[in-house]
């Protein structure tokens, strides 16, 4: 059973984003990029906005190919979604996957026996440990995996003693526990950079290119080289992410975020410069001369840190820029509110509700949102 829920995003003349949840759409098994295309139609064409959009952001694989076959809408991969295809691919790749449903049964074992619950909190050596809760997944995602291997391994120790006690035969050995690490380690990377998304609702595409180059780093550094795990990751991340800068949405959303311009602005192989000027030259009460001494003010700016919507608010001085930096800026990183990519229990509300008839879930999910 697959659901699409259709979000849109605009920011208003006062610097405002906002954010509605429009439709959800029951898919039954039919989970192909022409499906969700004909029902984001369908839903566009009865809110009068399908004109109105340029760009989608989705997490259904396959999109992009329907550029080619006339669709005037442009698609971009969700962030999440890509950092979990990078994360899946890299546990393949390595053949981890045995490994992973071995711990997968190791939580299902506490999560299905009481008695052993309780005796794993007995051998736990401090309340702290004694809080820590074993998490179940159910789909290899980058997040939820992070936090089942993280709870294992600390709460090994104690699996340990329950197992010994319960002549319980799954176990895991010391190569295994080392690669759990070695996961972990590579994890908790992708979990403190991709914080810096924003920690709530949706946010820009402007800090991605940033982001990726943050990663790649973080990946690279000398103590990560012995980790097979973030070598890999590392090469999955390019082979995803290559082509960043040469997506126009990207690169112009982050020149006109000014705290991320520089990523882009300085970069000697891309002209955005002529971009912007080409966006602005559409604009009503066009000058060129004026135009011109507001975009390389613009440029000149340094060390500016405040948010990109509170910036164009108060910077009168770059009126003729603000139109074209609210155009790019409305463009989202994520296909969900960024908030639930670091809260499980708000990524589970469709498996909570699955139950439910579609009419219904749509009318919840729909007047919840808004």
């Amino acid at each position: 059973m697959f659901y699409l829920t259709v979000s849109c995003h605009l920011i208003t003349e006062n610097w405002i984003q906002k954010s509605y949840v429009i439709d959800t759409a029951h898919l039954l098994n039919e989970h192909t990029p022409e499906r969700v295309l004909q029902e984001l139609l369908r839903i566009s064409n009865e809110w009068n906005i399908t004109e109105k959009i340029q760009v989608v952001v989705t997490n259904v694989d396959g999109m992009t190919k329907l550029e080619k076959s006339g669709c005037k809408w442009i698609f971009i991969p969700c962030f999440a979604h890509t950092l979990d295809k990078v994360f899946r691919e890299t546990i393949g790749d390595l053949e981890l996957k045995s490994l992973l449903r071995k711990c997968q049964q190791i939580v299902a074992f506490f999560h299905q026996n009481n008695k052993a619950l309780e005796s794993l909190q007995k051998h736990c050596s401090t309340p702290r440990l004694q809080r820590t809760e074993l998490i179940q997944i159910t789909d290899p995602k980058w997040l939820p995996t992070l936090h089942m291997l993280r709870s294992i391994l600390e709460l090994w120790p104690a699996i340990f003693k329950v197992f010994i006690d319960a002549l319980q035969e799954i176990s895991l050995n010391e190569n295994e526990r080392k690669i759990l690490k070695d996961i972990v380690a590579v994890l908790n990377i992708l979990e403190e950079v991709t914080k810096k998304i924003g920690s709530h609702e949706y946010r820009p595409i402007s800090n991605i290119i940033t982001l990726v180059q943050k990663l790649q780093d973080e990946l690279r550094k000398p103590e990560n080289m012995g980790n097979k795990i973030a070598l890999t990751l590392y090469k999955k991340l390019e082979h995803h992410t290559s082509n960043i800068k040469k997506n126009h949405w990207f690169r112009m959303s982050t020149a006109l975020d000014p705290r991320y311009k520089t990523c882009v602005l300085l970069d000697s192989g891309i002209d955005v410069k002529s971009e912007i000027r080409s966006q602005m030259r559409g604009k009503s009460g066009y000058d060129a001369r004026n135009e011109e001494l507001i975009l390389e003010k613009y440029c000149q700016l340094r060390n500016i840190s405040e948010d990109p919507l509170q910036f164009w608010r108060t910077r009168a001085e770059f009126i003729g820029l603000a139109s074209v930096a609210r155009k790019y800026l409305t463009l989202v990183s994520t296909a969900i509110p960024m908030e639930r990519l670091h809260q499980l229990e708000k990524s589970q509300i469709i498996n909570r509700r699955s139950c439910l008839e579609p009419k219904n879930l749509n009318m919840i999910l729909f007047l919840n949102a808004n």
